[in-house]
């Protein structure tokens, strides 16, 4: 999967364009072009067509337009340093219809993922004769539509629901509810996990496996407040017994370490000359990083603050918490996730004092990141070998944790999966004999610590409604410092705007409210 040929890959995108334009321009592609009638022809024809279909989450480098980790910007954990992609005014709530970047790019290449999907399906019965393969070709493009549109109504509410490749003229459709919308993703997935294997080997690793379908079913279920079904789906992931927890945290990051027990589904990537490597290290790495980082996304005093320290207490309550050395006897996950001062990054000290300072920076909090950036010479400014990871076994633990304490209450396997997940790294476990309130507290800890920094952090406080508090208000840094003032409207902010280009190009589509 990491080695699909990048060149038949460009011509699979000039196909795809071909195919989106009108009738007279077809008659007259290139000679060295593929047309949409002699492309389908082969089996290895329509692989390389299903491998486009996933190239679409690389679109710019990076998951889904643009890199998935600001969206921990839009929260307490992180601050977006600069007006890259818009995060920064998304997460202070002065973003607009017409802000360039995230708002527009992620509907723009979600769409673009959802019509490489169309054109394969379409198409692929005309390439592949062998059942088995067919349908396992067809779980895996149905199960990355349901992704594309999974984040397509998480972000912006009812979107239009297109199963079929459409001139520009029968794209003029209106907004489908989001019910229907979540309808048709749960068929696709259900579909990819009964005709997915478990596992791959060799070049195959890093496609849709039936667990990665099963797990995308539950997120959606669990978002969506239906916790029965992700109490269900999550026991089926957990009884394959194919996926387990790293036995060191920052292993699960690390490009020397990727295709990991722990990884369900990730985003695949490979540095050098294919141009198939990723951007993260150049956007987080600090300047002596191997990219020369520019350290666009920094941790904020909020998150950090929010590790325990390592006898299972809050910094304020903890007597092994110390002010003048507020890092140290803390979570281990911390300093896993971010470089705190006083810590070292390739042998060099970080400081806050400029005489002391061994690690070019331009952080405004007095933090960097860690986790995501690779702390070996194997990174480069714009093509780094790290995947990123969609959906992990961690997150299927604490998902499973939270559905369950949420239909009944805490019992003993509640207890196991937070407990599976805190012992991993060495923190003590929960006490026991907790309430059902008291347990979700834990488990919504626990998701933001072992989860930081990884785009999900966002979605959980829009869900849990937890959004309208924590980010109403000032974030800091680690001098306790104002960095930037949030701001959240709850009559607006749940969703993001409908782009303004695409509103001027089909009529039919309506603004979200207050935009």
């Amino acid at each position: 999967m990491k080695m699909m040929n990048k060149n038949f890959i460009y011509i699979l995108l000039s196909l795809f364009l071909l195919q989106a334009c009108d009738s007279d321009f077809l008659n007259r592609y290139p000679k060295d072009q593929v047309s949409g009638d002699t492309f389908w022809g082969s089996e290895q024809d329509a692989l390389s067509g299903l491998n486009a279909v996933y190239d679409a989450m690389q679109t710019g480098d990076y998951y889904m337009y643009n890199n998935y980790m600001y969206n921990d910007g839009l929260t307490p954990n992180a601050y977006s340093q600069g007006a890259y992609q818009g995060f920064q005014a998304i997460g202070n709530g002065t973003h607009t219809a017409t802000a360039p970047g995230a708002v527009a790019g992620r509907w723009t290449y979600c769409y673009a993922g959802v019509y490489r999907a169309n054109l394969f399906l379409e198409n692929v019965g005309n390439a592949i004769e062998d059942e088995a393969l067919l349908n396992r070709t067809q779980g895996e493009a149905r199960f990355l539509r349901a992704l594309y549109y999974h984040n397509l109504v998480m972000l912006y509410g009812d979107v239009p629901l297109i199963l079929k490749t459409q001139s520009l003229e029968e794209a003029i459709v209106p907004r489908t509810p989001k019910a229907d919308v979540l309808a048709q993703i749960h068929a696709d997935l259900d579909f990819a996990a009964n005709n997915l294997p478990d596992a791959y080997e060799g070049s195959n690793i890093g496609r849709v496996t039936k667990g990665a379908a099963l797990a995308l079913k539950a997120r959606v279920h669990l978002y969506e407040g239906e916790y029965q079904q992700t109490v269900d789906l999550t026991q089926q992931i957990i009884n394959m017994n194919q996926y387990g927890l790293v036995g060191i945290y920052e292993d699960v990051f690390s490009p020397q370490n990727e295709n990991n027990e722990e990884v369900v589904f990730d985003v695949q990537y490979i540095a050098g000359a294919l141009g198939e490597g990723n951007r993260f290290d150049k956007l987080l790495g600090n300047r002596n990083a191997a990219a020369s980082g520019w350290s666009s996304l920094v941790p904020v005093k909020e998150l950090v603050d929010a590790y325990e320290c390592i006898d299972g207490l809050p910094i304020d309550q903890s007597p092994l918490f110390d002010a003048d050395n507020p890092y140290e006897n803390r979570d281990p996950r911390l300093a896993s996730t971010v470089i705190t001062p006083g810590s070292y990054f390739k042998g060099a000290l970080f400081s806050l004092d400029p005489d002391e300072n061994e690690v070019q920076h331009q952080s405004r909090s007095g933090f960097l990141m860690r986790k995501y950036v690779d702390s070996t010479d194997e990174a480069q400014a714009w093509d780094s070998p790290g995947n990123f990871i969609v959906i992990r076994y961690a997150d299927v633990l604490l998902m499973y944790a939270e559905a369950k304490n949420e239909l009944s209450g805490p019992d003993a396997e509640v207890y196991e999966a937070i407990n599976a997940i805190r012992t991993r790294v060495g923190m003590p476990e929960v006490p026991t004999g907790l309430t059902q309130e008291e347990m979700r507290s834990k488990i919504r800890h626990e998701r933001r610590v072992e989860l930081a920094i990884e785009g999900l952090y966002y979605f959980d406080i829009l869900r849990w409604k937890t959004v309208e508090e924590v980010n109403n208000g000032d974030i800091h840094d680690a001098n306790g410092k104002v960095v930037e003032s949030r701001s959240f409207n709850p009559e607006r902010d749940y969703l993001w705007p409908i782009p303004q280009s695409e509103l001027d190009l089909n009529p039919e589509l309506e603004q979200n409210k207050e935009y």
